[in-house]
């Protein structure tokens, strides 16, 4: 978290793609990844940068992962967040120009 901190707004103004396909276990019981979606979510709260974040996990771990802290980023409006199953998906949610919709939709 300190090393966000530490980013230059320069850098930390671009978009994010998030891959969690390869996560194959969990450790943490569901309080803590609460906890930590939550921690996450106060370290861009305090950012303040607009962006978007494309999570990338289409079933397992990796999607729970995924979904607990794409559900927390999203509740920021100054994020657009978004689930997807494939990186080609997330990819094009960075790059368009426009969410075509509810940017926390979970796509193909």
């Amino acid at each position: 978290m300190d090393s966000f901190d530490a980013t230059p707004r320069r850098i930390a103004k671009h978009n994010e793609l998030r891959d969690h396909r390869n996560i194959t276990d969990l450790t943490m019981d569901p309080q803590q990844l609460d906890d930590l979606a939550e921690l996450t979510r106060g370290t861009y709260l305090r950012a303040g940068v607009r962006k978007r974040i494309a999570f990338v996990a289409p079933d397992g771990p990796g999607r729970a992962f995924a979904l607990a802290l794409s559900e927390a980023l999203g509740t920021l409006t100054q994020l657009q967040v978004a689930l997807f199953d494939t990186q080609e998906t997330a990819l094009q949610f960075l790059n368009d120009g426009h969410s075509n919709g509810d940017p926390s939709r979970r796509a193909g």
